[in-house]
């Protein structure tokens, strides 16, 4: 192979393990049986922590009362700001429904630039979706090629939406991203960040007590579903409170309120399914706003771990959230400390 062509990827169109689609999960047989099964599963996901309507009603009666004091100009979109972002689009990016990609609009005129910039401008200041963009496709992927392909705990959902929909969440992030900004104990979603600088400070900050003879045990706790559970409430005020436009917090509030999602299965769509909870399963903008959700959640931590003056009492990376506290435990410590250190090392 000569070019750039990736070795990998190559293999992966090869190899058909990972396209294999069974014909029985959890005992249903036909495609529309497995596709109910999964709509069971994913609407008891997606609705198991709904928001009080009379909460919901309060944060929209909040967000209206302070839209008149947002700058019309500060969330106005010109056109050249459509058109730069339209050009970070990912190629072959398909919506799973409606057959358009972000090829149609990589490979458009100025005119569907233009028109993209009114619509855009359109749904923000009047904080609604248009209804064609409220829809994405669920399909199942397998998590573990080594696990049963007939287990439905072995799939989980990928959700595909119009590319419009991830245009909208590049232009919101990059113009208003400086509201959405998380602490440096945060390392997941962050251009420059990584797993690997998350464990480095995990490990100095043990190594840091030990060398000055303190005791230390560390809790790791990986949040199950924590996208899928996230509470519309809390979300809303914590945007509300880090001073988002209320005219892009409004229309976010609608795009998730009235969002709805197929599931589909072996090149089928069938029914369609609204959601309660979560962060909105498809877009750029999403795993941010989950950070932004737990961003308090690190900020109040306050005991455990400091270097000189430096908190590191609770590090984050997406849902894996490390805690460093102060302990008596001395032995137990040590020996955690040296497995740890030999896997880390290894």
């Amino acid at each position: 192979m000569t070019g750039t062509t990736d070795m990998w990827a190559e293999l992966k169109k090869i190899n058909p393990v990972g396209k294999l689609i069974p014909n029985t999960i959890d005992g249903a047989c036909s495609p529309g049986d497995i596709a109910e099964l999964f709509v069971t599963k994913y609407e008891t996901l997606f609705k198991s922590v709904p928001t009080n309507p009379d909460e919901m009603t309060e944060l929209r009666q909040t967000i209206n009362s302070c839209i008149q004091r947002d700058n019309d100009d500060f969330v106005n979109i010109p056109p050249s700001v459509t058109a730069h972002y339209l050009r970070k689009l990912k190629r072959g990016k398909s919506d799973g429904n409606l057959g358009f990609d972000s090829d149609h609009l990589l490979n458009g005129t100025d005119k569907l630039t233009m028109l993209l910039t009114i619509l855009v401008n359109a749904m923000i200041r009047h904080g609604h979706t248009a209804g064609d963009l409220l829809y994405s496709t669920i399909v199942s992927i397998r998590k573990d090629v080594r696990a049963s392909v007939c287990s439905s705990n072995n799939y989980h959902g990928i959700a595909l939406c119009c590319s419009i929909c991830k245009l909208i969440d590049v232009i919101i992030i990059n113009r208003f991203g400086t509201t959405l900004c998380t602490i440096d104990l945060q390392f997941g979603f962050k251009s420059g960040h990584s797993t690997t600088a998350c464990t480095a400070i995990f490990m100095e900050t043990v190594h840091y007590y030990i060398e000055r003879h303190s005791d230390v045990l560390s809790c790791l706790v990986d949040a199950n579903k924590a996208f899928d559970k996230g509470y519309y409430g809390q979300l809303f005020k914590i945007l509300i409170k880090r001073n988002l436009p209320c005219y892009v917090t409004r229309f976010l509030l609608d795009s998730y309120t009235r969002q709805n999602m197929y599931v589909s299965w072996d090149l089928s769509r069938f029914r369609y399914l609204n959601t309660l909870n979560g962060v909105k399963q498809v877009g750029v903008l999403s795993p941010i706003r989950f950070i932004v959700y737990i961003d308090e959640l690190i900020k109040r931590s306050g005991i455990g771990c400091h270097v000189g003056k430096q908190s590191v009492g609770a590090l984050s990376y997406a849902d894996d959230l490390r805690h460093l506290l102060l302990h008596i435990m001395a032995t137990i410590l040590y020996i955690h400390y040296d497995i740890h250190l030999k896997l880390f090392n290894t």
